[in-house]
């Protein structure tokens, strides 16, 4: 078994946003488990709001093209949403949206979701909108996945405070490095 390689990227662009923090703590958890994890900002690959005219008049834009390259190269991919209003945030759909008119099959990865919250629920209920947007795209999803509620309080920097929460978040990284594995 080679090593793997796994993108781990948050909806949100908030430089304190919790689910980034998540996101970091999950492809360290990846590196920690035998694959490489990386931790892609979408702060980093700003891109306007897709737009079939802005599209027709300037192609995709070049942070897109930049983002999607990371993605392609990756084996697997981890995904920590907020939940905003019940669903997923606009960002990560402008990211998905652009992603695809490059090519669709870029999402064709084992793809596991997360979610923080620093309410009870832990981000589920956007994970449930994001996971019907993505079933459409055909992205293998793991039918596992992690919400972190009470998530302020449970971070610590690039690890989780709880033991349990940590194994939780171990078992859905092993099943997506297995996953990773098991496409190649």
């Amino acid at each position: 078994m080679g090593v793997r390689r796994i993108v781990a990227l948050a909806g949100s662009a908030r430089r304190g946003s919790l689910n980034k923090q998540l996101a970091r703590v999950a492809a360290a958890r990846v590196s920690a488990l035998g694959g490489e994890g990386v931790f892609l900002d979408l702060a980093d690959y700003r891109m306007p709001l897709y737009d079939g005219d802005y599209e027709t008049a300037n192609g995709v834009p070049d942070p897109a093209h930049a983002l999607g390259e990371q993605v392609a190269a990756a084996d697997g991919l981890m995904i920590a949403s907020p939940e905003y209003n019940g669903a997923y945030p606009a960002l990560l759909k402008n990211t998905i949206d652009w992603l695809t008119r490059i090519d669709r099959r870029i999402w064709a990865r084992p793809t596991a979701l997360l979610s923080a919250s620093p309410g009870p629920g832990g981000g589920r209920r956007g994970l449930v909108v994001l996971r019907l947007a993505l079933g459409h795209l055909r992205v293998p999803l793991l039918d596992r996945q992690f919400s972190l509620p009470s998530a302020g309080e449970a971070l610590a920097g690039d690890e989780l405070r709880d033991a349990g929460a940590t194994a939780e978040l171990d078992q859905l990284v092993s099943e997506l490095l297995a996953a990773a594995e098991a496409r190649s």
